[in-house]
């Protein structure tokens, strides 16, 4: 008996999902490729619609030096390519990315990244789409001198807030809605 609930645990380790007839996601890229992959979900509520959406999204959150795209940039790409996915043009909507704590580091040029964390900067690409897709990427004043990095080591065309307390306010105050990191 103890051998069967044995080998019928070990199937379902290894079958996993196949074992209860999930299929694997239908991951897709429409507007930024390689970050924020979505899925159609035909019928959850609610779905992109009316008009174009004016967001602030606050990133705080990295791990720099691991060679991942910074997590909160990633989100960000999920909501650009969910947008996509829902045929609207997510340069139509007022996007705005504010980084700051460690995830300051994710905007930082190559060079210095490279200097200060002995591996390439994986976020370059992430933004340069993430700028074409019409996403302003706006880094904190304070987290960057606080990181001990200078203000000519942000990457173009990231902007630079005197802080991001103060971005993050002065957009609600404008009516974005604020994604919390």
């Amino acid at each position: 008996m103890r051998t069967l609930a044995v080998a019928t645990f070990a199937t379902t380790l290894l079958l996993g999902n196949a074992a209860v007839g999930q299929q694997a996601p239908d991951w897709r890229y429409p507007a930024i490729t390689g970050a924020g992959p979505v899925v159609p979900v035909p019928d959850a509520t609610p779905q992109f619609e009316g008009a174009p959406y004016e967001v602030v999204f606050n990133i705080t959150q990295d791990r720099p030096g691991d060679g991942r795209v910074s997590p909160g940039l990633a989100s960000v790409a999920r909501f650009v390519n969910l947008l996509a996915m829902s045929d609207m043009d997510p340069a139509a909507s007022d996007l705005v990315a504010v980084l700051h704590g460690p995830a300051t580091a994710a905007v930082i040029s190559n060079d210095a990244y490279v200097a200060r964390f002995g591996a390439q900067n994986p976020n370059i690409e992430l933004i340069r789409q993430l700028e074409d897709a019409g996403v302003e990427v706006v880094v904190c004043g304070q987290a960057v001198a606080g990181a001990g990095f200078s203000y000519e080591a942000v990457l173009e065309p990231v902007e630079i807030s005197v802080s991001a307390m103060t971005e993050l306010a002065q957009r609600q105050m404008q009516g974005y809605a604020l994604v919390p990191g």
